[in-house]
């Protein structure tokens, strides 16, 4: 099973749009055999993808990747919540002898991670159906302001109004009114007049969430990959590394619009496109982000695209210059190929100028750096959406 380090997930659509193939074994699950060769699997809710998998390489491995996911799925120990680019992931542990998960990849590996969310409760809302305490042990959220501090306010103002006698009894509601007979008929002090105020707390809570669903709810959530670039002559042999990165990150995004006023915004579930050692060629994963972003381009005639390109710090900085153009112009002749003008991709090549990983001696960090980046602009040159890199493990991280 390929671990964080390589993610090797298909973008959440592909999941989605074969969510009628269930398994005839797993009745909770979808099976399926990609185009690309591979075989992956999701745990389902009804029409709801909980937990989706990377690819195997054939049908066995993927039913020990199910047995897997069976296996740990009802352990809240093996949860963890992980915030990326501003959306939220589920991810389910597997592997080693322990109960809870230690992140480290020698003793446990990623067997399954859901699809991009906005928020923490919509973890909560995924995992709903296997009761409340199961998934606000996993992701708890906040609770309703308004009830807390009505709680809190009711137990202080009903202290406050009771009053002993010397022995300790209850002798009298203060402020309360008595008839001529000596019966309470009324409190002086109503707590429940400061319900109001108690209120605003809670008003001010839900604005937050309001605005949070506006600003998202210009855009859809995932889409499928789009286009490509002009390839550049130069061969190359560079020095970025050795190891054949298949997968392209697999972490799908949401975004928001970034101008209020340009309109519905398009899907925008891009990702990094990432290369091999000293090649400049698009492997069919990245192809397939390029064809989301020819699907964009040719839905929304005025957006323009923006191709940044990339290399590790392997090989000479004129050498390398040469490689992060080809890699550009390599994306940019593919959208061209899809139909996109040539004059609506801009291109740039930073070389190894601007790393995202270390360049570490093993390809572990430099294969992050082999890569170009994506970006979609508004007529008005806003920046409707991004391309959002692979997971790096925190110890190589460059920034």
């Amino acid at each position: 099973m390929i671990t964080q380090r390589d993610d090797d997930y298909l973008i959440c659509k592909e999941y989605k749009e074969r969510i009628g193939q269930k398994s005839t074994e797993f009745h909770d699950f979808i099976t399926f055999q990609h185009p690309n060769k591979n075989y992956y699997f999701a745990w389902v809710n009804n029409d709801e993808i909980i937990l989706r998998s990377e690819a195997y390489p054939d049908e066995e491995k993927m039913i020990k990747g199910i047995q897997a996911i069976l296996k740990n799925r009802d352990i809240i120990e093996r949860y963890s919540v992980e915030e990326n680019h501003g959306v939220h992931f589920l991810v389910l542990w597997g592997g080693g002898n322990h109960q809870t998960h230690t992140g480290g990849f020698e003793s446990h590996n990623e067997i399954g991670r859901s699809c991009p969310k906005k928020s923490r409760q919509e973890i909560y809302d995924l995992l709903a159906f296997k009761g409340a305490d199961f998934a606000g042990a996993i992701a708890p959220v906040a609770l309703a302001a308004g009830g807390a501090i009505m709680a809190a306010a009711k137990a202080s103002a009903t202290a406050s109004l009771v009053e002993k006698d010397k022995s300790g009894t209850v002798s009298y509601v203060k402020d309360s009114v008595k008839d001529k007979a000596g019966a309470t008929v009324g409190g002086g002090f109503k707590w429940w007049y400061l319900l109001p105020l108690l209120l605003i707390p809670l008003f001010f809570w839900m604005k937050g969430c309001d605005k949070s669903t506006d600003t998202s709810s210009t855009m859809q959530n995932e889409v499928s990959t789009s286009a490509t670039g002009d390839m550049a002559a130069a061969t190359g042999s560079s020095a970025d590394t050795t190891a054949n990165m298949a997968a392209n990150g697999g972490q799908d995004t949401i975004v928001t619009n970034a101008a209020s006023t340009a309109g519905a915004a398009p899907d925008c579930g891009l990702n990094w496109i990432l290369f091999d050692f000293d090649q400049y060629s698009i492997t069919s994963i990245a192809n397939q982000e390029l064809a989301v972003m020819a699907k964009i381009l040719k839905e929304n005639a005025t957006y323009t695209a923006s191709l940044s390109a990339h290399t590790d710090a392997r090989g000479s900085n004129e050498y390398n210059d040469q490689l992060s153009l080809n890699r550009a112009n390599a994306a940019k002749d593919v959208l061209v190929s899809m139909g996109i003008d040539a004059a609506r991709i801009k291109t740039s090549a930073s070389s190894e100028a601007d790393p995202i990983a270390t360049n570490t001696d093993d390809d572990s960090g430099r294969k992050f750096n082999r890569r170009v980046e994506l970006r979609v602009f508004d007529a008005n040159n806003v920046e409707i959406c991004k391309s959002i890199p692979p997971d790096v493990p925190g110890s190589l991280k460059s920034k």
